[in-house]
């Protein structure tokens, strides 16, 4: 009667009727039979036990306690007994560790760069809190200039963006009522940069007084801008980055009211930035700040048009007033903006277009833009976690072919009581422990394997990227879930395994655990063998990605771009930022092409406005050939300003007609002006604008280009005539089609020269620095490299990620091989009784490697099979990383087959050499 109560009790209390709770019920019929003896009635006496134990709720809370007390206490058991097991076997604990250290450590590097520029938060105080404003229409604007430098997206045509002109920032900075601060920056700008030491080029941005008020950013060295800094007659003063500082001027503090030179123009830097704030995209850094109203004096061809509303060329962003909705600034500024852009004195949009303005996050629209850079990760964390796939494969493997050792040892425990649920908690314990250690020697070589993959990024590179690993919470969860996840992947199907056993015949078997019997069935697949032929899958799957990717970086690099690119020298200078203007800068190129012709060692010298595969382009367009001026028919052409010899120089082959002449450049530069003459201005097609434009006749004399002037009262410019054709080139990628393109004469304005040299190309640097410096103190060279080290670093994406995933391909080979080569060794010692009798009754050794190699190429080709099928569809995402190549390429397939054919089988060389080494008498007596 006693029993069936206190049942009906424990039913009420919710609590299981198992071995957790023995305690609290042995004390609690301990404590109703006590108050029966001392003459209580039954029911009486459970109540007065409930209340001795606080009452039901609290009962029922007491056997929850013990409950997770038990499991506390049973966990740190099987943690306890895990740790002995795995220290008795050090050479498995050692290769599994490490297996997984490889696979967790890969992945969290890569996600460690991804965590970097996805998930970098902005350097500033505050950075939720800081707004971005975005236009908005149903229209793009109607804009003279539109100006974007990459701090945001966004889309012109799309209608949106975050280029805005300066009267509209000035009437919001005026709107107190809503915002506490409000700023205003352009896009990067090149200063050159005298004063201290050889002229330079800096990264340099102009902004508003109340920019660093905005963000929060306080000075680590004297002061920063401030509005009075911001106002027409303030005096020209600067801040400086502190990673510049340190670089350029050593860390002096003398530094603060320092004089230095802008573009010519004197200033005086005020200050230096706290360490760390650099930019607010990765994409964009600075070495030194000056005021907005200093573009008049520092950006060429700047004039007070730039300052107009049909002008975009501003980011803003501000931060609204404590207790101030953003809807309701958002509200506010879009009102200003829609004034301004319908009704202004030069309407932008029409009404039907609603402009409007978003308040958006700028660390969200900022980090958005950073995309494009996450695409080479976003193929390697694919190759790793495959990678970590065959890993987890691997090590669930090594224990399966273990838990076979354990079989006596499980069933001894199981014959004295042990529960199965108990026992699969003890091998997945065991399981989380070894990916729990090699979680922690990952997280270590994660982190060396980002600085050497920074490092790779960053080689030859004229600007590192602004971002680099960095052991952050994300970085550091990522290791922890990834580690208890493989431990949970890797650890299951052995512990659900393990217990799974006959227990006689486990108690019978020998003390290494495997069956003497001889009849005893083999499975032609074991589970092993299923967990090999997934990590041949899974590494036939990386070697193809890796092997599309290797041949896609070699057919770019063998790709003819239409010139040559050997022993050619290329430098950058601006002399605008010198303070020359446009008469003299011509003098001044022909000049300079006329000295670095005359170096020992220089075959021939010219410049360009850009150069060739640096990935700057310039295009425009015009009314199609032999189509009336005010037709919409408009084709499209790349265009590119070249000086005197370029085409001799870059050795790109004359087809008909002639070069340019020191008369065509007169020619250009007097239609350049603001008064074009009569004469078209001489241009030079390639090959594609001739099979485009001028299929069934010469095109040698022809004109095109009549365009329309850009200002009202303006003469209409000649155009261009074709003076001749040349050979198609690359021109900004070699990625790129070959589209067509006419060359004129470059007049005015910034110039990259190319120096064709007998001698390495690097030698002639300093005498190049020392004409220039000749010329001007003030005269600074940038962007010095050769022409195939520019084409190296347009290539450097593909680089880096085919030598990655070869990388992680070979990893992932090693891994399956190994993975094999276990399975196979573990087969030959299961069956060595079998082997014995096979050869004592006349088996010859090829009959014997042909019984462990049939296995393996059965193995092989299953593996191949599935992973070449699920690779054909998987590599089908690579296609915008492609060139030269298509997914289902069959020579990387076949390749990679025969590439993991003939390592698989070198790695079941010493378990089929061991199986032919067998002693019959010995194998007879092996237990």
């Amino acid at each position: 009667m006693l029993n069936r109560k206190l049942r009906e009790l424990f039913t009420r209390l919710g609590s299981p009727e198992d071995d957790a709770d023995d305690e609290l019920r042995f004390h609690l019929e301990k404590e109703v039979e006590h108050n029966i003896a001392a003459g209580m009635p039954p029911a009486e006496a459970r109540r007065q036990a409930l209340i001795a134990f606080g009452g039901v709720d609290q009962t029922r809370e007491s056997l929850r306690e013990v409950h997770r007390r038990r499991l506390l206490e049973a966990f740190l058991q099987d943690a306890r007994y895990g740790w002995r097991m795995l220290r008795k076997t050090p050479g498995f604990t050692t290769i599994a560790v490490l297996t997984l250290a490889l696979g967790i450590g890969a992945n969290a590097a890569i996600f460690s760069l991804i965590d970097a520029v996805a998930f970098r938060s902005l350097p500033i105080p505050d950075p939720q809190g800081l707004l971005l404003f975005q236009w908005q229409a149903h229209h793009r604007p109607d804009t003279h200039e539109y100006r974007s430098g990459g701090d945001c997206g966004g889309n012109m045509d799309k209608g949106t963006g975050c280029s805005l002109p300066l009267p509209f920032f000035k009437d919001v900075h005026a709107q107190s009522r809503v915002f506490s601060h409000v700023a205003a920056f352009t896009p990067r700008q090149m200063l050159d940069l005298g004063g201290n030491g050889p002229a330079r080029i800096v990264r340099g941005q102009f902004i508003s007084g109340d920019y660093f008020p905005t963000l929060g950013i306080h000075a680590h060295a004297g002061r920063l801008l401030a509005e009075a800094d911001d106002a027409p007659e303030a005096p020209a003063v600067a801040v400086l980055n502190y990673e510049f500082w340190q670089r350029a001027f050593g860390g002096s503090p003398s530094v603060v009211g320092k004089a230095i030179r802008l573009n010519g123009v004197s200033y005086t830097i005020v200050g230096v930035t706290e360490p760390r704030f650099d930019a607010l995209t990765l994409a964009n850094t600075y070495d030194i700040w000056v005021p907005l109203t200093a573009r008049g004096n520092l950006e060429p061809h700047w004039s007070a048009k730039d300052e107009q509303l049909d002008h975009w060329n501003l980011v803003i962003i501000g931060r609204v007033k404590p207790g101030v909705p953003v809807t309701q600034a958002q509200a506010a500024v879009s009102l200003i903006f829609r004034n301004e852009m319908i009704q202004g004195a030069k309407p932008i949009f029409k009404a039907e277009h609603e402009p409007a303005i978003k308040l958006a996050s700028a660390a969200q629209e900022f980090a958005d833009s950073q995309k494009g850079a996450l695409q080479p990760f976003y193929v390697m964390m694919m190759c790793v976690g495959l990678v970590l796939l065959i890993a987890c494969a691997n090590v669930a493997g090594l224990l399966l072919a273990r838990s076979a050792t354990r079989r006596r040892e499980i069933a001894v425990r199981m014959a004295l009581g042990a529960k199965r649920g108990r026992l699969i908690l003890q091998l997945l314990t065991e399981s989380l422990l070894l990916a729990m250690m090699g979680g922690t020697i990952g997280l270590f070589l994660a982190m060396w394997g980002a600085r050497l993959l920074m490092i790779l990024v960053s080689a030859g590179s004229a600007h590192p990227p602004g971002f680099g690993p960095q052991l952050d919470w994300r970085v550091l969860a990522f290791t922890a879930a990834v580690s208890v996840l493989t431990g949970v992947v890797f650890g299951l199907v052995p512990a659900l395994r393990g217990p799974d056993l006959s227990l006689s015949s486990s108690l019978k078997a020998g003390d290494s655990g495997f069956s003497t019997g001889v009849g005893t069935p083999h499975r032609r697949i074991t589970f092993g063998g299923v967990l090999v032929a997934v990590q041949m899958a899974l590494a036939i799957i990386v070697l193809v990605t890796a092997g599309l990717l290797v041949r896609t970086l070699t057919n770019l690099k063998h790709l003819n771009p239409g010139f040559d690119a050997q022993s050619v020298l290329l430098f950058s200078v601006d002399p605008r930022l010198a303070g020359y203007k446009e008469p003299q800068i011509d003098n001044l190129y022909r000049d300079l092409q006329e000295k670095f012709s005359s170096l020992p060692g220089v075959t021939s010298a010219t410049f360009s406005w850009l150069p060739l595969l640096s990935g700057s382009l310039s295009s425009t367009s015009f009314h199609k050939p032999r189509t009336p001026p005010d037709s919409k028919d408009q084709v499209d052409s790349d265009e590119l300003p070249i000086g005197p010899n370029f085409f001799k120089t870059l050795r790109i082959p004359m087809q008909s007609g002639r070069d340019f002449t020191f008369a065509d450049f007169a020619v250009a530069a007097a239609n350049s002006g603001d008064k074009p003459g009569l004469e078209p201005t001489p241009a030079i097609v390639n090959q594609a604008f001739v099979r485009s434009y001028f299929p069934d006749r010469n095109p040698l004399g022809a004109r095109f280009a009549d365009s329309e002037p850009t200002e009202p009262g303006q003469p209409k410019a000649p155009g261009f005539q074709i003076v001749g054709v040349v050979a198609d080139a690359k021109y900004n990628s070699l990625r790129r089609e070959v589209k067509p393109t006419f060359y004129d004469p470059s007049t005015g304005g910034n110039a990259v020269f190319e120096l064709r040299t007998a001698v390495d190309p690097t030698s002639m640097v300093p005498v190049v620095r020392s004409i220039m410096s000749r010329e001007s103190e003030d005269l600074a060279l940038f962007d010095i490299s050769t022409q195939t080290q520019a084409i190296d670093r347009q290539l450097s994406s593909e680089r880096i990620t085919a030598q990655l995933a070869s990388f992680f391909g070979f990893l992932a080979l090693i891994l399956a091989c190994l993975g094999l080569y276990g399975l196979l060794s573990y087969e030959v010692t299961r069956r060595t009784r079998e082997i014995g009798i096979r050869m004592a009754v006349g088996a010859q050794s090829h009959n014997v490697v042909g019984l462990v190699l049939g296995k393996a190429v059965v193995l092989i080709t299953i593996g191949a099979a599935i992973g070449i099928s699920v690779a054909l569809g998987v590599t089908r995402l690579l296609a915008s990383f492609l060139y030269g190549v298509h997914a289902g390429d069959p020579i990387t397939l076949v390749a990679v087959a025969a590439l993991l054919a003939v390592v698989a089988l070198a790695a079941c060389y010493v378990p089929a050499r061991r199986a032919t080494r067998v002693d019959p008498l010995v194998a007879l007596r092996y237990e």
